[in-house]
């Protein structure tokens, strides 16, 4: 998979018969990636596009509560940076204008906390989970965990 935001990010992932994730919603990036695709020779791969009502960044937790108590302040870390070097374009995906753990939580968005059940349907509904799990510079300890949890529900929605 390739991941990237611009016209040459899809046709280098369709030249060469990778995946594409767009972390933008820049218009014609699909087609873009679909034409390339083809042109070389390859049915487009496995690709993901935002919609606005996806999330960007997945954390699986046995207590959300607890989750967003420990990794929340992580999550506007990256929340603020993104919208940092980003001012004024919200085609990127993971731009939210939230301020706090509390606002960003609330609201729909980039970042979510799911239980194991909510991931495993998540996935059942033809979403992938998108991982970050170093989100906001998360430090490994933390992360592995909610890795550990998404890696379970990708294993009960496979039917494993």
């Amino acid at each position: 998979m390739i991941a990237g935001g611009t016209a040459a990010a899809a046709r280098r992932a369709g030249r060469h018969g990778l995946g594409f994730i767009a972390y933008t919603n820049t218009s014609g990036l699909k087609e873009t990636f679909e034409a390339e695709s083809r042109a070389h020779g390859h049915e487009p791969g496995p690709a993901q596009f935002p919609d606005g009502r996806r999330t960007t960044a997945v954390f699986v937790s046995d207590d959300i509560d607890a989750a967003w108590a420990e990794i929340g302040s992580y999550l506007v870390h990256d929340a603020h940076m993104a919208a940092a070097y980003r001012q004024g374009d919200d085609s990127v995906a993971s731009i939210t204008s939230a301020d706090s753990v509390d606002e960003l939580r609330s609201t729909a968005g980039p970042y979510a906390v799911m239980t194991i059940d909510d991931a495993v349907a998540y996935i059942r509904s033809g979403a992938s989970l998108p991982l970050h799990p170093l989100c906001g510079g998360m430090p490994p300890d933390i992360a592995w965990p909610y890795l550990e949890r998404a890696s379970v529900a990708v294993s009960r929605a496979r039917g494993e």
